[in-house]
């Protein structure tokens, strides 16, 4: 019974299924970039797979460097709002999304590498403020159940992810699969501008 109430409060509980949703979309793009990278920069742009596996190192280190970077700025420069910075990373994670669909080998890898480091960024660096704002805006009592909870839909997204995209990219070509991620990304963006105004300063309001 008291396991069935936790799955209740959690299912109505808009802002907390909010951000799950958004962590099951970056999830996905996540799963996707460290999937089919590789294959992608060799098979469709035309680098050797040294060159390609460098491109995913560049790409996980930027992810890594991205869990600390957006918890400075949403502390430092948003005054611990998340909500602005969960906005800046599926922006961006759509719009890298978007231009890898229509990237051709021709153009030069000095273009390509900052692209590659905004990818990063974006689809492998969003795991931590979504955790701290899952924490931050669930019940002291709940915040266990609350982080699993979120962190299962968010992985169901990474590993649903290669899937489809594998799918697509068979049938239709890569291009047409990175389109297709950068619509789901949009919807992740969506998302972000819905999360409720009241949760913006959680901090203030778990500190009383």
């Amino acid at each position: 019974r008291s396991m069935k109430s936790r799955f209740r409060d959690f299912l109505t509980n808009r802002a907390l299924f909010t951000i799950s949703m958004i962590m099951a979309i970056l999830g996905l793009a996540q799963g996707v970039v460290v999937t089919f990278f590789v294959l992608y920069t060799n098979e469709k742009l035309g680098y050797s797979l040294i060159a390609a596996g460098s491109l995913l190192t560049i790409a996980m280190i930027s992810g890594a460097a991205g869990r600390i970077l957006w918890g400075i700025v949403s502390d430092r420069l948003f005054h611990a709002n998340r909500k602005p910075v969960l906005i800046i990373i599926s922006g961006l994670t759509t719009v890298s999304a978007a231009v890898l669909a229509i990237w051709v080998d021709a153009w030069p890898y000095w273009l390509f590498l900052p692209l590659v480091i905004a990818t990063g960024l974006s689809s492998a660096g969003w795991n931590s403020i979504c955790l701290v704002l899952v924490t931050e805006i669930s019940a002291r009592n709940k915040t266990a159940t609350s982080v699993g909870l979120a962190s299962t839909i968010g992985w169901a997204g990474l590993f649903l992810g290669p899937i489809g995209f594998g799918s697509l990219t068979d049938h239709f070509g890569y291009s047409y699969a990175w389109i297709s991620l950068a619509v789901f990304c949009s919807f992740s963006l969506i998302l972000s501008f819905l999360i409720p105004v009241s949760i913006q300063h959680p901090m203030k309001t778990r500190n009383g």
